[in-house]
């Protein structure tokens, strides 16, 4: 007894490859919008000249005090001028307003 198996169709396989393309060209252009925004919400505070910026995680929030919903940045940066590896959280909401716990070594 032999059993015979069916070729996956290249129609099938054509699909596949596609689907996981789009879906890495959708996860980098994520990171560069995360970091696109990091970046801009730390040029408000003042941190001008920097790269690396990377961005572990970002989350929802509503500020207790004001009411006003923004998101929380956790960042890890390089600061340039003072060449220094910065790392912390900045809460950032739509009215511009910043609130940073950044520290650099």
């Amino acid at each position: 007894m032999s059993q015979e198996t069916r070729p996956i169709p290249k129609k099938t396989i054509i699909i596949f490859a596609v689907l996981i393309i789009l879906g890495i060209i959708a996860y980098f252009m994520n990171e560069i919008g995360k970091s696109a925004k990091a970046t801009k919400v730390l040029s408000y505070i003042g941190y001008k000249n920097i790269k690396e910026v990377s961005v572990a995680k970002i989350t929802k929030f509503r500020n207790d005090d004001t009411g006003i919903e923004g998101y929380k940045y956790t960042v890890n940066f390089h600061n340039i001028e003072s060449k220094k590896d910065c790392r912390g959280f900045l809460w950032a909401d739509f009215k511009k307003n910043v609130i940073q716990d950044i520290s650099c070594k």
